[in-house]
């Protein structure tokens, strides 16, 4: 696991900083920490939140002061990590209609690319990308890492609103938008799944560590699944 230190962040949280390169191995090294602090200090955990090279630890300064809480990290660091401890990331196939009528900036990531548009959609669409952090939206996963072939740099003027569900690229990351924002990423497609519903627990459909796959789907096999999810299944990555 790679080297981690933590610092004080509030009057009842503690920052943990992992040192390194960001990677997928760096990434995975915060996954398997956070599962062993949900291990071994549940009792006074508020909340951890995990990112791309670092946990947010929130406790209950009624049970544990900080002090007492950064002696346990101290001991949890002369630890080695055990098998047991290693999270089991779920592997969420999302159906994408790549088009221009959706994907406004598809044609253009490919002119960059130097590429055809079918080539852009079998490159995004062929590779597993893995959750490094949630964030900027309820539900809104940061995946990676996009193929170099088709990194495209954000939008030098972002846009006022994005619509829901739009999947998008920037530089080495690519997106699904579970909600209409402003955003700058390139947007090459649309995903016709619901991925934040704050009435069922966990109120994101992806979570940090998870493994998404993109599966490209025809315009009327994207409008059914609108209309009714049931149709899709998100472990086999086909309709039912």
């Amino acid at each position: 696991m790679a080297q981690w230190r933590f610092e004080t962040a509030s009057e009842c949280a503690i920052m943990i900083y992992f040192d390194g390169e960001l990677s997928v191995s760096l990434n995975e090294s915060v996954g398997q920490l956070n599962s062993l602090l949900i291990e071994r200090l549940a009792p006074i955990l508020i909340d951890l939140v995990p990112s791309y090279s670092s946990i947010l630890l929130s406790y209950d300064v009624c049970k544990i002061s900080e002090s007492e809480l950064k002696q346990a990290l101290i001991l949890l660091q002369q630890e080695p990590l055990e098998a047991g401890q290693s999270i089991n990331p779920s592997l969420v196939h999302l159906p994408v209609w790549y088009s221009e009528e959706v994907g406004q900036d598809l044609e253009r990531v490919a002119q960059q690319s130097r590429l055809e548009v079918d080539q852009v959609i079998k490159i995004h669409s062929g590779t597993d990308y893995r959750a490094f952090a949630l964030g900027f939206a309820p539900g809104f996963a940061y995946l990676g890492e996009v193929d170099q072939r088709i990194a495209t740099p954000r939008l030098e003027t972002p846009r006022v609103s994005v619509p829901a569900g739009s999947v998008a690229i920037a530089d080495q990351q690519t997106a699904v938008y579970p909600a209409a924002s402003p955003g700058g990423w390139n947007i090459i497609g649309q995903c016709p799944v619901e991925l934040f519903n704050p009435t069922q627990a966990p109120y994101s459909l992806i979570q940090p560590a998870d493994r998404v796959r993109f599966v490209s789907v025809n315009q009327d096999t994207f409008e059914r699944i609108k209309q009714c999810p049931e149709h899709w299944s998100l472990s086999e990555g086909s309709c039912v």
